[in-house]
């Protein structure tokens, strides 16, 4: 017979007992659920109709070729120089979903599950700076912005640059070890190389009190760390996914880097606009999309600005209320941080970190819905840093309700853009989302097999034509 002191092995320990209450009441459980469920189905919509096999056409997404990175054991990363470590770090859990799913919807599902999480964690380190209910009105809030419904609902790579960020800003504000640090570096690192500025500058977050210098040094030493796991990963990977390249800059990436000396003074002035109309508005509350049909392209391209042609999206009459409240609160935290936080490390790290992407960008990248998930979630730090700073000096503030309604307005109006989106393509795409050989349609391996560089792949349509052989 058990004494009174034994526990009855049906009984759950405190371990399960903790995390059955941290499910049954963490708020943050439920809105990364909620989010990553109404994320998957966002991109379905847009999945059935083929849109993910059509190369630029969604905001010049490589929709291709992420979901051949992520699925493939075999596929060469045509763009090790940007996304290092992509691959070995999704594929063979892609590899695996591929198995079960067709792989488009199987990446889609990935990124949907990997948006779940940078809710989760997003909200987790937003508690770091405010109270609860705040942080997860603003994660409520980030979940419905367009950068969010947009790019968290298709075949990319960029949710995991957010997943990273707020991985590792959480980490280093609540004190996490080093496995932790590490990992949400090498994360950072592997899914886009530029990402090394996040891991030095989240250690400048740190809330302990410390010299600027050894924050400084912490943070370089992170970023070393990163750049050494990922050379080796580098090249773990050349081995385990079949001839995958190493570190390289293929032609079209030195196209790009031509991309911005070559424009002309006026598109170079309309490509400025773009990008701060995707930094204050446009990654917030979606306009009217723009729908345009170039001449080598098969289906028409979706985006909200185009420089060559001179067209600008308009609002329409029911988005500009989510608009105006949604500026008077970037305008409103801009206030508070520069008027009572300048001194501040932590205010001084965020605004730098938003205007290095301004001039990151400047000098790089097209359309800019796509770089959009990188700085979004620091936007939320500085409306978190604004809120903090407005409670402590007994100063008026937005609450938790407020910025609650404000994002319902946000999802309301970016839903509805979405939807129009997707209906413009009803029938428009000839390869559907339930044909499994979608990607074999737009690319196919070349005859010559570089050892060198791997496996290649090009897209069906930049083949040359009768003509260009003549």
């Amino acid at each position: 017979m058990q004494s009174g002191q034994e526990r009855d092995g049906n009984e759950p320990n405190d371990g399960s007992r903790k995390f059955r209450a941290h499910l049954r009441f963490d708020p943050a459980i439920w809105l990364a659920l909620a989010f990553g469920g109404i994320y998957f189905f966002l991109g379905w919509a847009r999945y059935e109709r083929g849109l993910f096999y059509c190369f630029n056409a969604y905001f010049n997404t490589d929709t291709v070729r992420v979901i051949v990175d992520a699925t493939s054991l075999e596929a060469s990363n045509a763009r090790t120089v940007t996304h290092p470590l992509f691959p070995l770090l999704v594929a063979p859990v892609g590899y695996v979903l591929s198995l079960l799913f067709e792989r488009g919807a199987a990446v889609l599902l990935l990124v949907a599950v990997t948006a779940a999480f940078t809710l989760y964690f997003l909200v987790r380190a937003l508690r770091t700076f405010v109270e609860p209910r705040e942080s997860l009105a603003l994660a409520f809030f980030y979940a419905c912005t367009s950068s969010s419904l947009i790019m968290f609902s298709t075949t990319e790579t960029f949710v995991w640059s957010a997943l990273g960020i707020a991985l590792l800003t959480f980490g280093v504000r609540a004190k996490k070890g080093r496995v932790w640090r590490g990992g949400a570096s090498v994360l950072l690192l592997g899914v886009l190389t530029t990402n090394i500025l996040h891991i030095v500058s989240a250690h400048f977050l740190d809330p302990a009190p410390s010299p600027l210098r050894k924050r400084a040094l912490l943070g370089a030493r992170w970023a070393g760390f990163a750049v050494i796991a990922v050379s080796l990963g580098a090249i773990l990977q050349h081995y385990v996914i079949a001839g995958a390249p190493l570190f390289f800059a293929p032609n079209h990436l030195a196209a790009e880097r031509r991309y911005v000396p070559t424009l002309t003074l006026s598109t170079r002035l309309l490509r400025e606009v773009d990008l701060l109309a995707h930094f204050f508005q446009f990654s917030l509350v979606a306009p009217e999309p723009i729908f345009i049909r170039r001449n080598d392209s098969q289906v028409d391209w979706v985006t909200f600005l185009s420089i060559y042609d001179g067209v600008f999206a308009r609002y329409p009459l029911a988005a500009w209320p989510a608009l105006l409240l949604t500026s008077a609160l970037l305008i409103w935290a801009s206030y508070v941080n520069l008027r009572y936080g300048r001194r501040s490390v932590e205010v001084l790290t965020v605004l730098a970190t938003l205007l290095l992407h301004l001039g990151l960008f400047s000098a790089y990248g097209d359309d800019f819905m796509l770089y959009s998930p990188l700085w979004m979630v620091h936007w939320m730090f500085w409306i978190a840093l604004a809120l903090r700073t407005s409670r402590q000096r007994r100063l008026r503030r937005p609450g938790a309700l407020p910025i609650g309604l404000l994002g319902c307005m946000l999802f309301v109006s970016n839903v509805d853009v979405l939807s129009d989106v997707a209906s413009h393509y009803d029938g428009a795409i000839p390869c559907r989302g339930s044909n499994r050989r979608c990607i074999e349609r737009f690319y196919k391996p070349k005859a010559m097999h570089n050892k060198a560089l791997g496996p290649r792949y090009r897209r069906v349509q930049d083949r040359p034509t009768k003509a260009d052989r003549r």
